[in-house]
C-alpha cells in the first residue's frame, strides 16, 4: 500500500532556536529558513529527566516513559550479567513505525535512538549501531547482526559508512579555520569532532540511498551530531566564558556554528530527494544551553552532563497539507507521534499522553481515537521476546557512552553494576512519573528508593519538590537539612580520596578522570541551601522568614533566574503586587523561557489591572507549556476584562478542560456568556461553580 503522502522526519538531537535564529538571521541556514518560511515553527517543550533515549523513544510512542518502557541510557544485561547500553528490546508499546508497518506503509527509519537491534518492520531500518564508532580512526567494527533490517541489506548500507580519517583536514576548516596548530594525534577534542562527522556523514549516506532506491511512505532519520560536540564544544562558542582560555576560545569558536551549518546542508539534500510533495518535519528533544545560560561545569551525578540541556527543543514543519506562518505555541515530544499518524489518516490511541498538532494543519481528518494500538493485532514489525544480543559488541558500545560521560564506568563487579542501572532506571521512572502529573506514584517509588539508598542527595531533593507542591513545610524543611548533611558528608569523603593522590602529574588517564569527578563535589552552596529554605518558608506561609532568607542570599553574590522567580513568589503571597511584578520581570531577563514566571508576570498585572500586559505574559507561558489551566484561564479572563468576551471563551474552555474542578474559570465563563447575551451557558457554568464550591466546604 502506497500512502498519497510522503513524510520526512529530521531529529537534530538538543537543536535550540538561541543557536538557529541568528543563523537564520545570517542567512547561514537556507534549508531550515525555507522549511519555516514555508510552514510552521515553534517550541517544544521536553520532558524530565532530559535524557535522549527516553526522549526519542516518546517522541516516537507519544507516551511518557513509565508507559513505553526506556528509562536511560543502559540496562541489565539477561545474557552476560553486569549492564549494556539500551536497546530497543525494552520498549514495550508501539511506535509510529509499528503502528504504519501494521497499516500497510513503509517506512525507512535511521538511526534511531534507540532502535538497536533494528525492527523487522515493512521497508528499511539502520540502527543506531550503525554509525558506532570505529575501533581507530581507520578501522570499521564489522556491522553488527541486527544493525540492518532487511538483512539482506546489511552489507550493501555498510558500504556507505564513512570513517573518520575520511574527514580530512580540509573537510575540518569550516569547524577549525586553524586546525593545522593543533597536535592531531593528542587532542582528544579533535577526535571527538572527526568521530562525530563521519557518523553523522555514515546516517545522511544510509538514509539518502534508502530514499533514492525504496518505495516509502515515511523516512525518519535521526543525527546525535549537535548534541555530541555541544558537550565537547559548546563551553567555547561565543561570547568566551571566563574559564575558557584564549587560545582555545580562539582555536573551538566556530565548531558548534559549523556543526549547524552541516545539518543544514544535509537537510537540502534530504529534502531534495525527497521530492516536491513530500511534508517535511525538522524537530528536537530538547536545547542545549548557550550564551550566558551555560553551566562551568556539570554534576557530579550519573549522566550530569545532560544538565547542559535545555527544556525547549525546536520544531518546523512545510509541505503538503501544512499551514503557512503559522507560529505554534505550547507543544511538547508527545505531540509528535499522534500528529504523524492523523498526516496518514490513521487514528490516535487514547493512551497516548500527546495531541495532534491540528494548527498546524489545512485540513484535520474527523477520526475518532481508538483505546490502544497496542490492542490492534497484526504484524506490526516487533522483535521476539527472545531475542538475543552479542555481548561483546555491547561492551564496546557501553564504553563508548562511558567516554562521552553519559554512564559512569561499570568496572569488574557486574552485580553491582546491574544493581546501580536498575536503581538509576527505578530512579528516571519517578521523574518520568512526576513529568505526568502522576505524583503519589513518584512518590511511593521515590521513598522506595530512600530506603534502599538513604544518602542519595538527587532522591531527597525530588522528593523536596513534591513537599513543595503539597505545601507541606515540614517534610521540604527535614528534606533540606539531609540533603545539606550528604553533601558535607560527601565532601569529606571526596577530601579524603584526593588525599591519597600526592602527585598529580604522575596519574594514569583513569585516575586523573576520578580526581576530576573528586574536584566537582563540595558542600551544598550556601546559596542553593537558601533558596531551598526559602520554598519551604513559602509553602508554610511563612512569607517574613521566606524574605529574610532572600535578604540573605542577595547578600552572598548575583542573583540567578530562580532566586528572583522565588523572590516574586513571596511577594506575590505577601500580595505586594508591585514588587511581585518587578521581581517576575527581573527573572525574565534572566530566564525569558521560564513558563512560570510568564505566569507568574499575568498574575501580577491582572491584580494590578493591567490588563493588557496580563494577556501578553499570560500568552507567554502557553508558548512554552500548553498543559497550564491557569495560565489559559488568566488569558481569557484578562480578554473579559477588555470588554472582548468572545475573545475569551476558548482559553476559559481550554482551563476547564485541562482542570475540569476549576471554579474560577466556570464563573469567568458564565461572566463572558452573560456579557454576550447567552443567559443559558451563563446559568450553566454558574451553576457548576456553585456546586464546585459546595464540594470544596
Amino acid at each position: 500500500m502506497q500512502s498519497k503522502r510522503k513524510l520526512l522526519l529530521v531529529g537534530w538531537d538538543s537543536a535550540d532556536w538561541a543557536m538557529i535564529r541568528p543563523l537564520l538571521d545570517a542567512g547561514k541556514l537556507p534549508a531550515l529558513k525555507r522549511v519555516i518560511e514555508g510552514g510552521c515553527s515553534g517550541n517544544l517543550l521536553t520532558l524530565q529527566p532530559v535524557y535522549s533515549p527516553m526522549l526519542w523513544t516518546s517522541i516516537a510512542t507519544g507516551k511518557y516513559a513509565f508507559k513505553h518502557g526506556i528509562y536511560g541510557f543502559t540496562e541489565p544485561d539477561p545474557q552476560q550479567g553486569g549492564i549494556r547500553p539500551i536497546t530497543s528490546l525494552g520498549r514495550k508499546t508501539k511506535a509510529f513505525w509499528n503502528i504504519l508497518s501494521q497499516s500497510g506503509l513503509r517506512c525507512n527509519v535511521v538511526g534511531w535512538w534507540p532502535s538497536f537491534p533494528a525492527e523487522p518492520i515493512q521497508g528499511a531500518m539502520v540502527a543506531n549501531s550503525f554509525g558506532e564508532e570505529p575501533k581507530s580512526i581507520d578501522s570499521f567494527h564489522p556491522l553488527r547482526p541486527g544493525a540492518v533490517h532487511p538483512p539482506e541489506l546489511a552489507e550493501e548500507m555498510a558500504e556507505l559508512r564513512v570513517a573518520p580519517d575520511e574527514i580530512t583536514g580540509s573537510m575540518i576548516l569550516p569547524f577549525i579555520p586553524d586546525a593545522a596548530k593543533i597536535d592531531w594525534k593528542k587532542d582528544k577534542r579533535m577526535l571527538s569532532l572527526r568521530l562525530q562527522l563521519a557518523k553523522a556523514a555514515s546516517m545522511q549516506a544510509a538514509a539518502t540511498h534508502l530514499m533514492a532506491t525504496t518505495e516509502w511512505d515515511l523516512t525518519a532519520v535521526y543525527f546525535e551530531m549537535i548534541d555530541h560536540l555541544g558537550h565537547h564544544f559548546m563551553s567555547y562558542h561565543p561570547p568566551q566564558q571566563q574559564h575558557v582560555s584564549d587560545e582555545d576560545f580562539a582555536l573551538y569558536q566556530h565548531v558548534m556554528e559549523g556543526a549547524y551549518r552541516f545539518q543544514d546542508m544535509m537537510l537540502q539534500a534530504q529534502i531534495e530527494q525527497a521530492g516536491e510533495n513530500c511534508t517535511v518535519m525538522v524537530l528536537s528533544d530538547h536545547g542545549f544551553h548557550s550564551g550566558e545560560t551555560r553551566l562551568a561545569s556539570t554534576p557530579a551525578e550519573p549522566a550530569g552532563i545532560a544538565a547542559e540541556h535545555a527544556p525547549y527543543g525546536m520544531i518546523a514543519l512545510s509541505g503538503a497539507g501544512i499551514k503557512q506562518d503559522q507560529e505554534l505555541i505550547g507543544l511538547t515530544v508527545l505531540d509528535i507521534a499522534p500528529t504523524i499518524l492523523n498526516l496518514f489518516d490513521l487514528p490516535t490511541g487514547q493512551d497516548m499522553d500527546g495531541r495532534v498538532i491540528s494548527e498546524a494543519l489545512e485540513q484535520v481528518p474527523n477520526i475518532p481515537p481508538i483505546t490502544s494500538w497496542d490492542d490492534v493485532e497484526g504484524d506490526a514489525g516487533m522483535h521476539p521476546e527472545d531475542l538475543q544480543i552479542d555481548p561483546v559488541a555491547e561492551s564496546e558500545a557501553l564504553q563508548q557512552l562511558v567516554a562521552l560521560g553519559y554512564v559512569d564506568n561499570p568496572g569488574e563487579d557486574k552485580n553491582k553494576a546491574a544493581e546501580d542501572c536498575v536503581f538509576e532506571l527505578e530512579f528516571n521512572r519517578a521523574l518520568s512519573y512526576i513529568g505526568a502529573l502522576q505524583l503519589d506514584e513518584a512518590r511511593t517509588l521515590l521513598e522506595t528508593l530512600v530506603e534502599q539508598r538513604p544518602n542519595d542527595a538527587r532522591v531527597h531533593r525530588r522528593l523536596f519538590n513534591l513537599a513543595i507542591q503539597a505545601q507541606d513545610a515540614s517534610t521540604a524543611m527535614e528534606a533540606v537539612e539531609r540533603i545539606t548533611a550528604i553533601y558535607q558528608q560527601q565532601t569529606v569523603e571526596a577530601g579524603e580520596k584526593l588525599a591519597k593522590y600526592k602527585d598529580l602529574d604522575e596519574l594514569t588517564d583513569p585516575q586523573k578522570q576520578q580526581v576530576s569527578e573528586l574536584l566537582k563535589i563540595h558542600p551544598l552552596a550556601e546559596s542553593e541551601r537558601l533558596l531551598m529554605q526559602t520554598q519551604a518558608y513559602l509553602a508554610g506561609n511563612e512569607n517574613d522568614k521566606a524574605l529574610e532568607a532572600l535578604e540573605a542570599l542577595k547578600a552572598i553574590g548575583p542573583s540567578t533566574a530562580g532566586h528572583l522567580e522565588l523572590t516574586a513568589r513571596a511577594y506575590t503571597q505577601l500580595k505586594d503586587w508591585h514588587q511581585a511584578l518587578k521581581y517576575f520581570e527581573a527573572a525574565l531577563q534572566k530566564d525569558g523561557n521560564s513558563a512560570s514566571a510568564h505566569l507568574g508576570k499575568a498574575m501580577a498585572a491582572m491584580a494590578l489591572r493591567d490588563y493588557h500586559i496580563a494577556n501578553e505574559a499570560a500568552l507567554e507561558a502557553l508558548k512554552r507549556r500548553f498543559f497550564y489551566p491557569r495560565a489559559h484561564y488568566i488569558y481569557g479572563a484578562s480578554y473579559f476584562r477588555m470588554h472582548a468576551p468572545q475573545l475569551g471563551l476558548q482559553p476559559l474552555q481550554l482551563a476547564i478542560h485541562q482542570s475540569p474542578r476549576f471554579t474560577e474559570a466556570h464563573e469567568m465563563l458564565a461572566n463572558c456568556y452573560q456579557k454576550m447575551g447567552d443567559s443559558e451557558k451563563a446559568e450553566f457554568h454558574r451553576k457548576n461553580a456553585a456546586e464546585l464550591k459546595g464540594a470544596q466546604t
